[in-house]
């Protein structure tokens, strides 16, 4: 029988093969267990230790729909991305593709790996998405026109929100950076409003109506006839 030894004899065993080996050199030798025909250091192993990927950065795209999540993180590294796996759950799940989307407010641990699963690396912060914002409608203050033939009527749109906005009277097909319209005639409007950059769209409550004041109407006429 054979024994078999990665340091110069000074421990032998009958398994060729050798795991749970840190990194550094081994010599192999042989012989039979009866300690003749020793071959000693026939081969000269190196064992190097990989070097762990890093992140070289994580670029985020913050969520602004407010119907659908939409946020997404791309994870880059100084490694080639064919080598890697990736993860926003601390590793609990791994993807080949660096790039998520479709992403929900909430937070994520980026981290990466190599394919065999060894040098996991964690982002040093967890990213926060935190949900939308949605704007709201607080006050509509509507000036009827002044008389039927002048077109003078005007819709004011008062939101309270620190979002940059912007704001439409006809259900979000048009829209203006102006939350005063004037010049208005008579008709019903859809007030809307929704962040500068099109998203969060929120419609008022009711339908707004502009009339014209009712033109006066002539009833009858009286006559009076003079005395003398």
């Amino acid at each position: 029988m054979v024994e078999y030894s990665l340091d110069d004899g000074t421990t032998r065993q009958l398994n060729s093969t050798f795991s749970g080996l840190a990194a550094g050199a081994y010599y192999k030798s042989v012989r039979y267990t009866d300690g003749s025909c020793a071959l000693e250091r026939i081969e000269t192993i190196q064992i190097v230790r990989p070097i762990a990927p890093i992140i070289t950065d994580v670029q985020t795209e913050i969520a602004a729909d407010c119907e659908s999540p939409n946020a997404s993180i791309v994870i880059l590294s100084d490694q080639e991305e064919d080598d890697l796996l990736f993860s926003i759950d601390g590793g609990d799940s791994w993807h080949t593709s660096p790039v998520f989307t479709d992403l929900e407010a909430g937070a994520y641990q980026v981290s990466i790996r190599y394919i065999n699963g060894s040098c996991q690396v964690d982002a040093p912060e967890v990213l926060n998405f935190a949900p939308p914002i949605v704007p709201e409608v607080n006050e509509i203050l509507i000036d009827q026109p002044s008389s039927c033939e002048i077109n003078d009527g005007q819709i004011s749109i008062i939101s309270l929100s620190d979002q940059e906005l912007e704001y439409s009277i006809d259900g979000g097909q048009n829209w203006s950076s102006n939350s005063i319209f004037e010049y208005l005639s008579c008709g019903t409007f859809q007030v809307s409003i929704s962040v500068i950059d099109g998203s969060c769209q929120v419609d008022a409550g009711e339908i707004i109506s502009i009339e014209a004041p009712t033109a006066p109407q002539l009833t009858g006429i009286k006559q009076f006839q003079p005395n003398n």
